[in-house]
């Protein structure tokens, strides 16, 4: 019987499985932590969209402005998702998956700070885009940490 003899969590040269390939337990807690991720992610974006008639009164923005916002946050989410695909590769999963989770805090938080149009559209454009490229590299690790049919 010939064994694949891949990437780190898979199968080894003797045929048996490493500990994280063959443990489901491993498995559910990766998807539960994507899940997660997504589930805050969408709350996050949720809130934003509760918080705009606010934020529109407070800023003085207009529809036009407020549809522009919500325009460059999400175009923002496609490029930044694609650049952290590509720095996956070079960095690795689990510092850009940390990277993305504070940065997406960090950047949630300095929204408080917020004075301007264009700092908001920055802030959040920021917060969102790292908030949602977090799924992805969720889904990329578990997929990866199953072994090969």
């Amino acid at each position: 019987m010939s064994a694949w003899h891949g990437p780190r969590g898979a199968l080894s040269g003797d045929g048996r499985s490493d500990r994280r390939v063959g443990d489901g337990r491993y498995t559910v807690y990766l998807i539960g932590i994507a899940l997660a991720g997504l589930a805050l992610a969408s709350y996050d974006y949720n809130l934003l969209v509760l918080a705009i008639p606010d934020i529109a009164r407070e800023l003085d923005l207009s529809a036009t402005l407020v549809g522009s916002l919500i325009f460059f946050i999400a175009a923002a989410q496609l490029v930044v998702t694609l650049m952290v695909g590509y720095a996956l590769d070079i960095v690795g999963r689990r510092r850009m998956w940390m990277l993305c989770l504070c940065a997406a805090a960090l950047f949630t938080g300095l929204t408080y700070l917020v004075e301007t149009f264009w700092q908001l559209v920055l802030v959040r454009t920021l917060a969102s885009s790292f908030a949602q490229a977090e799924f992805p590299i969720s889904s990329a690790s578990g997929k990866r940490r199953r072994a090969p049919r």
